[in-house]
């Protein structure tokens, strides 16, 4: 079954809340659900909170290689001006794992990372929005999440544009630099339209390239308003080169501005 037919066929009716219920005003301004960031940030003195319970599997027959993981992630979000926020983010995992026949467990911090987020083009007049994100990497955790844990910088640009009245185009470029071994670039597309005025989602690509690879994720899901301030999400997706699938459901909490 070759990409195009299940893209066409698999996502027809997956939309895009990150992008639907955007930036700070009367509505949360969330990074989820999904791998794009769009270029919206929470607002001055605005403190948010969006965390995950993620399942994912990958194997790889040709190695006899299995592995089947949870994580929790919290990513922590405060605006120190209405253009720029500052952003902490925590992963906590536990993986078990199959290689050749003998089977291990691990678990602990797999990420943890500070970083900065600014909204350089707001949108307002144009509609569409620029952003730079950038994000360090702290070497914590156990030698299993390695590279993970190392030390790193992933910068990004962010870049969101409404196509229709109901459909818009997110786009993510960018690189990481992981200690000791070099620079990998990073793109996600992303497509984005509402169902109602409270329920978006989207359709999604996204991977890492370098000089002789390129990867290719494709994911999707949904995202209801609550409230004004709250925000609950679903996604799943997968790799085409690899048998890889996740699922993941979150949420996203802004504190009420006084």
């Amino acid at each position: 079954m070759n990409f195009t037919y299940r893209f066409l066929t698999g996502f027809i009716l997956l939309l895009s809340v990150n992008q639907v219920l955007a930036q700070f005003s009367e509505t949360i301004a969330s990074s989820r659900p999904g791998a794009t960031y769009t270029p919206f940030t929470t607002g001055k003195s605005v403190f948010q909170i969006q965390t995950g319970f993620i399942y994912d599997s990958n194997k790889d027959t040709s190695i006899d290689y299995t592995r089947n993981g949870f994580s929790y992630t919290l990513l922590g979000r405060y605006g120190i001006a209405e253009s720029f926020e500052i952003r902490t983010t925590a992963v906590l995992r536990t993986d078990n794992v199959t290689s050749s026949g003998s089977e291990s467990s691990y678990g602990g911090f797999s990420l943890l990372d500070f970083g900065f987020r600014w909204n350089i083009i707001d949108g307002v007049e144009s509609g569409t929005s620029l952003g730079l994100q950038s994000e360090f990497r702290m070497d914590v955790g156990p030698d299993e999440y390695r590279p993970q844990r190392q030390f790193a910088n992933r910068t990004m640009a962010l870049f969101t544009t409404p196509i229709t009245d109901w459909l818009a185009f997110s786009t993510n470029l960018g690189v990481s630099w992981y200690d000791g071994s070099g620079a990998t670039g990073l793109y996600t597309l992303n497509l984005g339209f509402p169902i109602t005025s409270n329920l978006g989602g989207f359709i999604e690509m996204f991977g890492s390239f370098t000089g002789v690879t390129f990867t290719k994720s494709f994911d999707t899901g949904i995202g209801y308003l609550v409230n004004n301030n709250l925000l609950i999400d679903f996604s799943l997706g997968f790799n085409e080169r690899i048998q890889s699938n996740f699922f993941d459901l979150g949420l996203s909490w802004r504190l009420p501005k006084k």
